[in-house]
């Protein structure tokens, strides 16, 4: 029997909890989930930015590939933002199955994001309102819950920024960040692996281009792009992160 292991990868200057919310789901379908800490990054307390750096990142990516490898006889890889951008790459230089990609940060700053999501909001309290005047309970409570959901999430996503972004040490590690990604989109010419890309239309920093261009590099006939209107940057630690779980979930199963 296969002994199958999943390989994680976390995002820019996110601890290890991106995959938290699917991680017991993963532990029932997996005999290994294997997430090595990016240099510089853990928990919040304990990284230190200024020993990230590219030549590091790519050494620790593939040395804890290759050991898995050498281990398990299946492995599906996942990747959120700049981990995205990083299992695109793994697939050009490593052999593995699945490929999943969350938000994958191969192009990075998204202006349209304020115009998105001043919009989304907009529909959305004004649905709540027709709902409220028709006495509609049901979708007054789904509609609150939208509404409730996408103000957790820019609470967060905010609070995440004011933590990370705005400390002058951060400056270093994004000049890493902007060359890691350089560095995997030049070595990237085709995704041979069964793919799945996810990607919210109220992202803050991946703009649609990113993954679009990503799905027209897939040449596996068992490829998916999934684009969610509700969903910011976040993803999978989103408020309510539960249809991307089940979509990752349905890849993985099927």
């Amino acid at each position: 029997m296969k002994r199958k292991a999943i390989f994680l990868i976390h995002g820019f200057l996110s601890e290890m909890n991106d995959f938290d919310s699917i991680y017991d789901e993963l532990r029932k379908r997996y005999d290994c989930i294997c997430k090595p800490t990016l240099p510089g990054h853990g928990f919040e307390g304990e990284c230190d930015y200024n020993l990230f750096n590219k030549e590091e990142t790519f050494k620790v990516l593939l040395n804890s590939f290759d050991k898995l490898q050498s281990e398990y006889d299946y492995i599906d890889v996942m990747g959120f933002s700049m981990g995205g951008a990083l299992a695109a790459y793994l697939s050009s230089v490593r052999h593995f199955n699945k490929l999943i990609l969350v938000a994958p940060a191969n192009k990075y700053f998204n202006p349209k994001s304020i115009i998105t999501s001043t919009a989304y909001l907009t529909r959305a309290f004004f649905a709540l309102e027709k709902s409220i005047l028709k006495k509609e309970e049901k979708e007054q409570e789904a509609y609150r819950e939208l509404v409730n959901t996408f103000k957790g999430d820019f609470q967060e996503s905010k609070g995440f920024a004011i933590r990370k972004f705005l400390k002058s040490y951060i400056w270093h590690a994004y000049k890493e960040f902007r060359d890691i990604v350089k560095n995997c989109n030049s070595d990237l010419k085709e995704i041979p692996n069964p793919t799945l890309i996810l990607w919210g239309k109220l992202d803050q920093l991946v703009p649609q281009k990113s993954v679009d261009e990503l799905y027209a590099m897939c040449t596996n006939e068992n490829k998916k792009l999934i684009i969610y209107d509700e969903y910011t940057h976040l993803m999978l630690i989103s408020t309510d992160p539960k249809k991307i779980i089940d979509d990752i979930l349905d890849f993985i199963d099927n």
